[in-house]
């Protein structure tokens, strides 16, 4: 090999190890200026270790507060859901309040959502009837990822009030009809009475008649009697009368 392409092959070998080594160089951290720090006293150091110390402390504060937060929800759902066997059932879905939608989303390992839906105010008729992917993803806060599942138990919730309400009208028809059936009894009742109470009224009206054509025929007769008697006496009444006038 001449001198050139040895040379040339150890300047490659160079590069590429000077290239390695700058890739793997460490680079300057962009959170402190490493320039400046020989600067900071011990004054500035305390300062802002204690600004950090308190925006730690604020962090832990606000979590820990939305965690009691979420607890006492959580509590006080079990609370109604113990003393309440209505207490987020599906079929009633539709009337749910916001607490019973916490409720389901803490039933279906949704429980990370039930701050944002607790601040909207989300309940029962808005669940069911109001939400759709892009209210779920975009004020809700759904992942991704739930949203399929989030829907799969929204249809479920859904499907339980729709049979409710089937079964409702199904036994109000029947009850309907069974009230159909019972009035058209009683009026078949009163119409048979009623026929009854025509024929008696008929017999009754007969036998007034008959009784009423017997009475007419016993004074016929008792005025036929006395007619016939009156009749009989009138003759020698009036040969009485002759006589006294004779004698006079």
């Amino acid at each position: 090999l001449s001198n050139s392409s040895i040379g040339s092959s150890a300047s490659t070998g160079n590069d590429n190890a000077n290239g390695k080594q700058s890739e793997h160089e460490r680079r300057r951290s962009n959170l402190i200026n490493t320039q400046s720090l020989q600067n900071w006293d011990d004054m500035s150091m305390d300062s802002t270790s204690q600004e950090m110390g308190e925006a730690m402390r604020g962090m832990v504060e606000s979590m820990q507060t939305r965690v009691d937060a979420q607890h006492r929800l959580l509590s006080e759902m079990e609370q109604r859901a113990t003393q309440d066997n209505s207490f987020g059932k599906p079929e009633n879905a539709d009337q749910w309040s916001t607490l019973e939608v916490c409720y389901w989303l803490n039933s279906i390992h949704l429980q990370k959502y039930i701050d944002n839906f607790n601040s909207l105010s989300i309940d029962g008729s808005i669940l069911l009837h109001d939400l759709d992917e892009s209210i779920l993803a975009n004020e809700l806060g759904i992942k991704k990822i739930h949203l399929k599942k989030c829907f799969r138990e929204m249809n479920k919730l859904k499907e339980a009030v729709t049979s409710v309400l089937s079964n409702q009208l199904f036994c109000r028809e029947k009850a309907t009809e069974a009230e159909k059936s019972r009035r058209i009894e009683e009026l078949e009742k009163k119409v048979t009475t009623l026929r009854q109470n025509n024929l008696k009224l008929k017999g009754d009206i007969e036998l007034m008649k008959e009784q009423a054509k017997q009475q007419s025929l016993q004074a016929s007769s008792q005025l036929n009697k006395e007619a016939n008697i009156k009749s009989k006496t009138s003759p020698s009444n009036e040969s009485a009368t002759a006589q006294k006038d004779t004698k006079q």
